[in-house]
């Protein structure tokens, strides 16, 4: 009878358990698909995306795919996360910063990048022409 009820407990507190929004998003490069256009998600260094409340992973193929989610949806205003193009560490993407540049293939042509760092993206901006965007800016960029 104990263990009935230990095992029914159990069942009930995994079944009740709201999922951690705000987690890292989970990808399996190569397999999964964007969200937005259904492209598989090959390349880390462009990848993006959040959990959502029910513990799925939204994710985007390339930083300007989730960019224009956020143009789009007024209420997207979840904790994403980016990852940074020249080391591949994630970041919160309303701390990130962006560089914008037309010489950068990315996945979708948005020639957008994510950066931890506002020095590294600076420079990558000098050497390729582009310009340095923040969080809010980089969605504005997306609503032209």
């Amino acid at each position: 009878m104990r263990l009935s009820l230990a095992l029914a407990a159990l069942l009930l507190s995994v079944s009740c358990r709201r999922f951690a929004t705000g987690d890292i998003p989970k990808i399996v490069f190569g397999r999964d698909a964007c969200s937005r256009c259904g492209m598989l998600v090959s390349e880390a260094r462009f990848a993006s995306g959040y959990v959502d409340e029910s513990g799925n992973s939204v994710i985007f193929d390339d930083v300007g795919e989730m960019l224009s989610a956020a143009a789009e949806d007024p209420s997207f205003a979840k904790t994403v996360y980016v990852t940074d193009v020249e080391d591949g560490d994630w970041a919160r993407a309303d701390a990130a910063v962006y560089v914008r540049t037309p010489s950068l293939a990315t996945p979708m042509g948005s020639g957008m990048a994510a950066f931890k760092d506002r020095a590294r993206a600076e420079a990558f901006a000098k050497r390729s022409g582009g310009g340095v965007l923040d969080w809010a800016a980089a969605i504005l960029a997306r609503r032209r």
